[in-house]
């Protein structure tokens, strides 16, 4: 039982503290503001990828194409491969572009 003075972590908070956790625990590097600033987008660099991190408590997360579109341009601009990690229930799962996996990027 939590204490009276004790709130509920906000789904921003929780997202922001799962992000880190993530970036540690695969060596990863958190990205300034976490792409607030102008230029600098995603959430960490883990050495070419620039990885957008997404968390949930649902038994699912829709991925879509404006998603990866914009994953790709923040990547682009900053010369890494775009990767999305989505963990659904605490198991980690990526999402990247096969092109990266066959070395056409």
């Amino acid at each position: 039982m939590r204490h009276w003075t004790e709130r509920e972590e906000t789904p921003q908070e929780r997202g922001r503290r799962k992000e880190k956790e993530t970036a540690k625990e695969l060596g990863g590097r958190l990205t300034p503001n976490s792409g607030a600033t102008p230029g600098l987008g995603g959430d960490f660099f883990l050495g070419e990828w620039l990885v957008e991190h997404k968390t949930t408590t649902n038994k699912s997360f829709s991925v879509t194409v404006d998603m990866m579109n914009k994953i790709d341009r923040e990547a682009c601009k900053q010369m890494k491969k775009p990767m999305l990690i989505v963990e659904l229930q605490g198991k980690l799962y990526c999402v990247i572009d096969r092109d990266y996996l066959e070395g056409r990027e």
